[in-house]
């Protein structure tokens, strides 16, 4: 196969992977309106029991529970005026929702446009596919649609930056919101034509020099829009280069972010912590003098927050599970002796 082939078969493995995206948030979003119209219609419109201990957590809940904590379809009202709205487990958010940005809206820049992010959740946190909308504090838009992990722009996706007179698309990998490796990118006039004076096509990214090499162009979209195949081509193509890209990228794909034990171990850290700040604030009236127990009750907050960084990873994670079952061990003392 000559190079031309290849960088051909990669734009349409590229192409099949963007319309599955595509698709599933599609059916997300008609999800979330199904969801919507049955929690109006079972969820009775009364403050969970729980809410005084949860406005310490910096929310207040309306929807379905479970031993006082948010579990099913459900509201969370942030402090700060954000909006969840879906499924959560043990009062973690978790299986599809949308989370509304209100505090990050920019009125001044972009009065219009009000962040989210529609997609899966896992734990708390980002996780699977989904589509957010955010402003840069340069004023554009931009719509990132594909794979999440670890909060992040991590997987398979496309990210478009739009402004007045023109708009980006970069199609391909991510990790950490950076395009990685090989990304299919298209520039646009405000009619949707691609620039003349801005190479589009497949370009190779340097992530060590942070530079990129136009490999494979491409000067208008209809060549784009032409590459097709029949489901037998489709799903060989398909296969082997999806094949090629876990070999030659075998780090990448081996990353901590995509990998179960990280979720799993994370979500257990994340149900743990919630349990023991819940119980702690019933019992903060008999121990709040004793600066010991505040002490120890900060330090499972800094891990409930910490676990959030980009750069957490697994063995993170087993330090943190082992600080967590100390400070554990420590509050049910301090609660037995007072």
């Amino acid at each position: 196969m000559s190079s031309n082939e290849s960088y051909q078969s990669i734009i349409f493995y590229y192409k099949v992977l963007l319309n599955q995206k595509i698709r599933k948030i599609e059916k997300i979003e008609k999800d979330l309106k199904q969801f919507e119209k049955t929690l109006k219609s079972k969820v009775k419109k009364v403050k969970n029991p729980n809410n005084l201990l949860l406005d310490n957590l910096g929310y207040v809940y309306l929807g379905e529970d479970k031993m006082g904590l948010p579990h099913g379809l459900g509201t969370f009202e942030f402090n700060n005026e954000d909006i969840y709205f879906g499924e959560s487990q043990h009062g973690l958010r978790h299986g599809i929702g949308s989370y509304i940005y209100f505090s990050n809206q920019d009125v001044e820049k972009n009065p219009f446009l009000i962040p989210s992010y529609s997609g899966e959740w896992f734990g708390d946190f980002k996780e699977g596919t989904g589509k957010s909308i955010s402003t840069l504090e340069t004023g554009e838009n931009t719509i990132y649609e594909g794979d999440f992990a670890h909060d992040l722009h991590t997987g398979f996706g496309r990210f478009t930056k739009n402004d007045k007179d023109s708009s980006s698309e970069m199609i391909g990998y991510f990790f950490g919101g950076s395009g990685f490796e090989i990304m299919l990118e298209f520039h646009k006039d405000s009619k949707g034509n691609l620039l003349k004076d801005v190479d589009s096509g497949l370009f190779q990214y340097d992530s060590e020099k942070g530079g990129k090499e136009l490999v494979y162009g491409i000067k208008n979209l209809s060549s784009y829009n032409n590459f097709s195949a029949n489901l037998k081509e489709e799903k060989n193509i398909i296969k082997s280069v999806g094949e090629n890209f876990r070999i030659a990228f075998k780090d990448y794909f081996d990353h901590d972010h995509f990998s179960q034990k990280f979720k799993l171990l994370r979500l257990k850290i994340k149900e743990n912590t919630i349990k023991t700040l819940i119980n702690s604030f019933k019992e903060s009236n008999k121990n709040i003098k004793n600066k010991e127990y505040i002490d120890r009750l900060t330090s499972i907050v800094d891990i409930y927050r910490t676990i959030h960084k980009g750069s957490v990873l697994y063995e993170d994670l087993k330090n943190f599970e082992m600080i967590y079952n100390d400070f554990e061990k420590e509050l049910k003392k301090f609660s037995k002796n007072n």
